[in-house]
């Protein structure tokens, strides 16, 4: 239930720009940002516990642990990634 909600959350914020996926393989994490491809639930039906393709980087890495986000942007924990998202949103030091 919670999927459909942030998906309706995602649509009324995104409006035209809103991507359209099925909850059984996206993962909506952010409001205003695209959904994240679920890789491996990993036999659980809790989202901390899948596997979701890094927006930024595109390695898989665990949603729950290995996930951080940034003025809306989803970065995660391997090397690197977090200063490629800074360069995108050109917040550099």
């Amino acid at each position: 239930m919670l999927d459909i909600n942030m998906k309706n959350l995602n649509r009324m914020v995104m409006g035209d720009s809103f991507i359209d996926k099925d909850t059984d393989e996206y993962l909506y994490a952010s409001l205003t940002q695209p959904p994240l491809k679920i890789v491996n639930k990993n036999g659980s039906n809790n989202v901390l516990d899948y596997t979701v393709k890094c927006p930024t980087c595109g390695k898989e890495v665990n949603y729950g642990e290995e996930t951080f986000m940034l003025d809306g942007h989803n970065y995660c924990i391997n090397d690197g990634c977090r200063d490629k998202l800074l360069h995108i949103l050109g917040k550099n030091k």
